[in-house]
């Protein structure tokens, strides 16, 4: 974050950096439609302003990237209408690469000179097992031969079991735990395979150390899907016209054994329903117009009563006799030389029983004064209601005729947008001036505290009389009188009765328009869980296609580390204590919760050459386990291979969701990934617990369309960990995380192409192009980084900008081109700032600076003026550096190209 109170002098220079920003970028612009539509037209606007030829090329270049990364996927006819190829470049369509199969994916990785991961192959055993299941034509009662199938994947399961169990017993074994299996005697390979159609889960999967070694894949060349839903066919049930309705029919549940209906899905093309909502809209459309009510039509966000004051633990850990017995002080903000957490109180009634790092007396960074006061107060500033005062305002009339809207959900942007936070109603009250809404549960799904406005109107802390709650834009879902559209659903709990307004009319009275359908029912399909001592081990899920999980977000979220986000412990695959397992071929298609979660010991794991997309939450997240601070056993998920995967459209509902989310792990690699159409950041780092993670060669575009104040690639580490990844022994210094050869267009909401912030240190930045991108970003105690090699093209924006450090503790920016397009202004010639103006902080060496003009000026704080290249020279900086004019189009092409090493294409 780029703006906060706090009287240390160097983070007060950091108010500094908003001037650096176009204002759109600003923190304190409004989460609102009018957030929405700044974000729009800047990316419109910064479009239009761009040289055609470089940016049509660049696209091109991007589609190119795209394709050498996933060469695997027929079609990229998504990612290219994502790029805008056709509508800004007047480009033809390509719906397949040259060559797409398997093949041709495994002899790629093969002949690439660079570092590629490798599939791990499972030992052959000549006694494996192997059972088929065909939903359409397997019965349960067969043998589950290829000819004679199982009905369910249930049954086949079961029938793997018996096997291993008889094997153990030939073996002479007599382990029915098998507990760690590498140590029990041989134990085969299994595999059940999945023949075309629909598998409907009815209860989640549960796999244990006994099922180890066992493959779960579709047969060759046909389509299997899991599903976490029910199935409802229309001909089964009798629907009816509403009376009040003719557009709606109505349907009874009751024989179904369906208890709820949270989401709604078609069978046949798998459309998303939507639960019956104000305003109207569909959530797959992250730009249609009006999709939200207005802050400005709420007169109150309730502040919760005050409670008791969370139990506070810290360490200083500049010390040298603290407990740790190690020492931390390398970051110029005391805050983060300590760990601190705060736990219980009035935390509990918002985060629950986990301990958070922003229910403490010690956050520090960004808006951090907001959290720390309200853990102080012993009150969260999470809202307990609201109240709607404008009689005029649309949502104010239309809830005079909600008759039982208990158990619906408002749905919240955080006061600056980091966050949506979801609220359960409990009751609505309404008289002739006012309209109280109370909620009684929710309010966990982001990691941070609501701001307050005080009697000036200025985004503040909450102590005080005079401060006012603050949100941002909002929609309400699950009410029954608000079904008036298209695709929309509603389900009565009492009454079992299913509402639906079909997505086409019913002309005939066959009830045609009313599709087969599924009401979710898992929130998770498969879980496969072990311990340290006692892993699942060689799992693999090869070709299978995971839809129609259930949502997650009033379940209980928390704050897994000392980043903004918030997390669910969950998803349609939820990995805990788990050793090889290889998630392949798959795909992820419209489930409302995250896609995979790796939770605590989770090593090995490899998800490689998959789809992720129409996700509610995220597509993968990781969340160690450690003792607080204590993070040397090794409990978190490491040595992860996130390669080759397509990941869009994500974060649906909650939007502080990524492509990949790490908290709590490290020495993970996230390769050759193609991340588009996201709300946030693609890949987000919530802390920099052990650090040795390598990204690299992804592609990324379109993140941020729903926020700023982030990058596609953005990192936090306010909380230090201790862990012993360097092999050096214990430290809280981690091993550097390594970021090279990625293609990342900053555009909508997005910023540098990483952001490093608050506290983000040991960060190795090289060989990357960052196209419409701030440069180097280094703020809030960050430090031990390096920025080096990379093209920056950045428009309207600076090269770098970094805080204070210790001494030989500075970043480092070296041998970087940036070019600075400043299309709104030709006349600033800025390229960066550096807040510590000594030799003793970063020192910029062996840059090449280019700029319309042909000159470059920089800031060095606390000077006012602003420094030629000579001046800075003569103070000892930029070394080598050097200045010149923005080369044509097909030049900079040319300079990506060699980075990202694609000269021949």
């Amino acid at each position: 974050m780029r703006t906060c109170g706090y009287s240390h002098l160097f983070v007060s220079l950091l108010w500094l950096i908003s001037s650096c920003l176009p204002a759109s970028k600003a923190s304190l612009y409004p989460p609102d439609q009018q957030r929405l539509e700044a974000i729009r037209a800047e990316a419109t606007e910064e479009a239009t302003l761009l040289d055609e030829e470089l940016d049509c090329g660049m696209r091109r270049l991007m589609l190119k990237a795209a394709k050498k990364a996933v060469p695997w996927r027929k079609d990229m006819f998504d990612v290219y209408q994502a790029l805008e190829l056709e509508t800004r470049c007047h480009d033809r369509a390509e719906l397949e690469p040259e060559e797409s199969s398997v093949s041709y994916v495994r002899r790629q990785l093969l002949q690439d000179e660079s570092p590629q991961p490798q599939l791990r192959s499972f030992p052959l055993d000549p006694s494996q097992f192997t059972v088929h299941v065909c939903s359409a034509v397997g019965n349960d009662s067969h043998e589950g031969s290829q000819k004679r199938p199982f009905a369910s994947f249930e049954r086949a399961l079961e029938a793997t079991r018996t096997f291993v169990k008889d094997f153990q017993k030939k073996m002479g074994s007599s382990n029915d735990n098998f507990a760690n299996v590498h140590h029990t005697g041989p134990v085969p390979n299994r595999t059940i395979i999945l023949h075309d159609g629909i598998h409907y889960l009815g209860t989640t999967v549960h796999l244990s150390p006994m099922d180890s070694n066992l493959t779960i894949r579709n047969a060759p060349g046909e389509e299997a899907w899991f599903s976490g839903g029910k199935l409802i066919k229309s001909a089964d049930v009798d629907w009816t016209r509403t009376e009040s309705n003719e557009n709606i029919w109505m349907a009874s549940l009751a024989n179904s054994k369906i208890e709820a209906v949270t989401g709604l899905f078609t069978v046949k093309d798998h459309q998303r329903m939507t639960l019956a909502r104000f305003p109207n809209a569909n959530v797959e459309e992250w730009d249609s117009p009006n999709r939200y009510v207005s802050r400005n039509d709420v007169a109150e966000w309730t502040f919760p009563p005050f409670g008791k004051v969370p139990e506070f633990y810290s360490i200083d850990l500049t010390q040298p006799d603290n407990p740790t017995g190690h020492v931390k002080n390398d970051s110029i903000m005391d805050q983060y030389n300590s760990y601190g957490t705060g736990q219980g109180g009035a935390c509990a009634t918002v985060w629950g029983d986990e301990p958070s790092y922003w229910c403490s007396n010690l956050a520090g960074g960004g808006w951090a004064e907001v959290d720390k006061a309200a853990a102080l107060a012993g009150r969260m500033n999470i809202p307990r209601g609201m109240v709607l005062n404008n009689a005029a305002s649309e949502i104010f009339q239309r809830s005079k005729n909600w008759k039982d809207p208990k158990g619906a959900i408002v749905h919240a942007a955080h006061s600056q947008g980091w966050s949506w936070h979801m609220f359960n109603i409990s009751t609505v009250m309404h008289n002739e001036t006012s309209v109280t809404i109370d909620f009684d549960k929710g309010g966990s799904q982001g990691g941070r505290n609501w701001e307050c406005k005080d009697g000036k109107g200025h985004l503040t802390d909450c102590d005080g009389d005079d401060k006012m709650l603050e949100g941002g834009s909002w929609y309400v879902e699950g009410i029954l009188e608000e079904l008036d559209a298209p695709g929309e659903f509603y389900f009565d709990e009492d009454t079992k009765h299913l509402y639906l307004y079909p997505m086409k009319n019913c002309t005939d009275k066959s009830k045609s328009c009313i599709p087969d359908m599924v009401a979710t029912n898992l929130q998770t399909m498969i879980k496969i869980e072990g311990t340290m001592d006692v892993p699942v081990q060689n799992i693999r899920i090869q070709g299978i296609g995971f839809r129609d999980a259930a949502k997650t977000y009033m379940e209980q979220w928390s704050a897994p580390s000392g980043g903004d986000w918030a997390l669910h412990r969950g998803g349609a695959i939820h990995l805990e204590g788990t050793e090889d397992v290889a998630i392949v071929d798959s795909k992820f298609h419209r489930l409302d919760g995250n896609a995979i979660m790796l939770g605590g010991y989770c090593h090995d794991t490899q998800i490689m050459r998959s789809e992720f997309s129409w996700l509610g939450n995220g597509a993968i997240a990781t969340w160690g386990d450690t003792d607080g601070y204590d993070a040397t056993v090794p409990s978190q998920p490491r040595g992860t291979v996130v390669s080759h995967n397509v990941m869009s459209n994500l974060g649906l509902y909650q939007k502080q969701s990524s492509g990949f989310g790490q908290n709590k792990a490290c020495l993970n690699t996230v390769t050759d990934n193609v991340m588009f159409n996201l709300p946030r950041a693609a890949i987000n780092f919530n802390d920099g617990l052990g650090g040795g993670n390598m990204v690299r060669g992804n592609i990324i575009f379109n993140s941020c369309r729903e926020s700023g104040d982030h990058g596609p690639i953005n990192s936090w580490d306010r909380m230090p960990f201790l862990t012993n990844t360097t092999g050096t022994g214990p430290s809280f210094t981690p091993l550097p995380t390594h970021t090279t050869k990625n293609f990342i267009l900053a555009n909508y909401g997005a910023s540098e192409g990483f952001d490093n912030d608050d506290g983000s240190s040991w960060y190795y930045t090289y060989d990357n192009v960052f196209y419409a991108a701030d440069g180097f970003k280094m703020d809030y105690g960050g430090h031990d980084s390096r920025f080096y090699g990379n093209l920056v093209y950045a428009t309207n924006k600076h090269c770098f900008g970094t805080g204070s450090f210790h001494k030989d503790h500075a970043d480092t920016f070296f041998n970087n081109t940036c070019i600075l397009a400043t299309t709104r202004n030709p006349a600033d010639t800025k390229v960066g700032t550096l807040y510590q103006c000594s030799t003793d902080g970063m020192n910029p060496t062996q840059n090449r600076y280019l700029t319309q003009s042909g000159n470059a000026t920089w800031s060095c704080l606390p000077h006012s003026e602003l420094f030629t290249l000579a001046e800075m020279q003569d103070m000892g900086f930029e070394a080598n550096s050097s200045v010149g004019t923005i080369p044509d189009a097909g030049s900079i092409i040319s300079m990506a190209k060699e980075i990202l090493g694609m000269q021949t294409l």
